[in-house]
């Protein structure tokens, strides 16, 4: 996996490891919607095969996060991926909401 430094002390690491995944995947979404705008195929081909082992690595995280304890805060990892994934056009899209906060 990426290392996309999701790491802060407000988030547990299970939150953290959950949101990193989730913006990995955003990331591979956000370039197979460009991939496939441009028309490059094979750019698409070899996204979409990174989107399918990002997605995988979201399942286990969230495979961890359903028996963490404490529960992870749906509020605290929002808040990571709208702030760490924000370049990402998935994210953007998926999540323009109240969660970001300063940075």
């Amino acid at each position: 996996m990426t290392d996309l430094n999701i790491e802060a002390p407000d988030l547990t690491p299970t939150e953290g490891k959950l949101a990193q995944a989730y913006v990995e995947t955003m990331d591979f979404v956000s370039r197979c919607a460009q991939a496939l705008e441009d028309g490059d195929w094979d750019y698409l081909a070899d996204k979409a095969c990174q989107l399918r082992n990002a997605a995988n690595a979201l399942e286990a995280a969230a495979d961890v996060a359903k028996a963490a304890t404490p529960t992870p805060r749906t509020a605290a990892v929002l808040s990571a991926v709208t702030n760490r994934g924000s370049t990402y056009r998935a994210v953007e899209v998926l999540h323009p909401g109240p969660f970001r906060t300063a940075r």
